[in-house]
């Protein structure tokens, strides 16, 4: 995984969203979290913005979506953002 810069990261906007993610640290298969989907993701995706600030996020590209994410073990927290890779923002 590489490092996001805040500056790229305030460039998402819902609408880029496919689903998002907010749980506990230690698994994303939604026993820990919830998972929504575009624009039913709003809330968690204004809590995320407000969570990494700060924060290093990082991001790698899947098969076919762009994931985003943050976590800190501290608080027990994670998000997750994907984003169909045609919607990638590069700079």
């Amino acid at each position: 995984m590489k490092e996001l810069s805040h500056a790229i990261f305030e460039k998402i906007k819902l609408e880029d969203i496919k689903k998002i993610y907010s749980g506990r640290c230690g698994c994303a298969c939604g026993c820990r979290g919830i998972y929504r989907e575009g624009k039913k993701g709003k809330r968690i995706f204004n809590n995320m913005k407000q969570f990494v600030k700060g924060k290093i996020i990082k991001h790698f590209d899947g098969s076919d979506e762009w994931i985003i994410c943050c976590d800190d073990e501290e608080q027990n927290r994670t998000y997750t953002i994907y984003i169909p890779i045609e919607n990638k923002i590069n700079k």
